[in-house]
């Protein structure tokens, strides 16, 4: 709060144009709201700008990590052709498929004939886990390769 400002203001005083110092003894509303916003504002504007820099730079980090195609997800591999026969996603997944199951897996369409699908034997899981985190101490699960044959 301010008071007690001096200002110059042009008065006659006794007739011989002077100039006169007069103080004004209330407050001046407008410093009075510009000294609160400068006092509480700029710490607030300073944490702020600190919070979306950290929540920025934890994104880019994210952003740079390198993911795999099959990352999060069940891959059921055919191992007499050779090839990924189809991609499930994990949170998709209620249970894993054991060793002697049989899956029925669909379709796949390629240059006009089917060249996977069908019901498959599962012979075995391999499951792929990575690093425990710092934070939680726990190992992740990455992916899970299911290795089956066409069933007969």
């Amino acid at each position: 709060m301010s008071v007690g400002k001096l200002c110059v203001i042009p008065r006659e005083t006794a007739g011989r144009g002077k100039l006169a110092l007069v103080t004004f003894t209330w407050p001046d509303p407008i410093s009075l709201a510009a000294d609160v916003v400068t006092f509480v504002g700029i710490p607030v504007l300073v944490v702020t700008t600190l919070k979306f820099y950290r929540e920025y730079r934890n994104e880019a980090a994210e952003r740079k990590a390198i993911k795999g195609v099959t990352e999060d997800h069940l891959e059921f591999y055919d191992t007499r052709n050779k090839a990924v026969v189809d991609i499930v996603p994990l949170d998709r997944m209620a249970a894993f498929p054991r060793a002697g199951d049989v899956v029925f897996l669909p379709n796949v369409v390629y240059d006009g004939r089917i060249v996977a699908g069908g019901s498959y034997e599962v012979e075995r899981l391999n499951f792929t886990f990575c690093r425990p985190e710092p934070e939680t101490d726990e190992p992740r699960l990455l992916k899970v390769i299911a290795l089956v044959h066409k069933s007969e």
